[in-house]
């Protein structure tokens, strides 16, 4: 009767952690929340995570943009998806030797782990990550810089602007109120014509 009466005890347990998982899971909406995914669009998997109360989510990157490259412990141990949790941060133009914005940093292995998503996203050296509630963070960015696309999951960059598919912004592009040299010709050209013409009808 012990027996019997210690094998319903476990079931019961069991089952009361199931619901548990369940009604987290179910009772704090969809994992996918404001720009969880930054550059990507979030998908909300019908699986559960033993012994957690996580929903899972993996983000479908837009053009342009990846992942953070790391596998997450949970990863490798689970028949789920490689980039479950990993949102779409990474500028696909980064290997480019124009792209001076930001360079990221391969997270270290050994520190990763599913339940700090500040062990493998990484916000640049403009910024710091800010563990938040569940599997949040944000990236607070320093003085003078500012997340890629306004968007707080994303890295900070200063000095720079990276566009809608991943690669950084021309440069070469006068800011407004400046004369760029070929214009600055073309009016010392028109100025110099002016005073030629002036001088001759005088």
């Amino acid at each position: 009767m012990a027996a019997g009466s210690l094998a319903m005890s476990a079931l019961l347990a069991a089952l009361l952690a199931c619901v548990r998982v369940a009604v987290i899971a179910g009772g704090t909406g969809s994992p996918c929340f404001g720009d969880i995914c930054a550059m990507g669009t979030c998908k909300e998997l019908q699986v559960i995570i033993p012994f957690t109360n996580i929903s899972p989510y993996e983000c479908e990157c837009n053009p342009g943009w990846s992942w953070p490259n790391v596998t997450l412990p949970l990863s490798s141990a689970l028949p789920l998806p490689p980039h479950l949790f990993l949102s779409c941060t990474i500028p696909t133009c980064v290997s480019t030797p124009e792209f001076t914005c930001y360079k990221p940093k391969l997270p270290n292995a050994a520190n990763t782990t599913l339940l700090d998503p500040c062990s493998y996203n990484d916000c640049g050296s403009e910024g710091t990550c800010v563990r938040e509630e569940d599997l949040r963070f944000r990236c607070q960015c320093n003085p003078g810089a500012t997340n890629v696309k306004s968007k707080p999951y994303m890295p900070c960059i200063k000095n720079c602007a990276i566009d809608d598919k991943g690669c950084p912004v021309s440069s070469s592009t006068a800011p407004p109120g400046s004369v760029s040299l070929k214009n600055r010709l073309r009016l010392s050209l028109l100025l110099a014509s002016l005073a030629a013409l002036h001088a001759v009808t005088v």
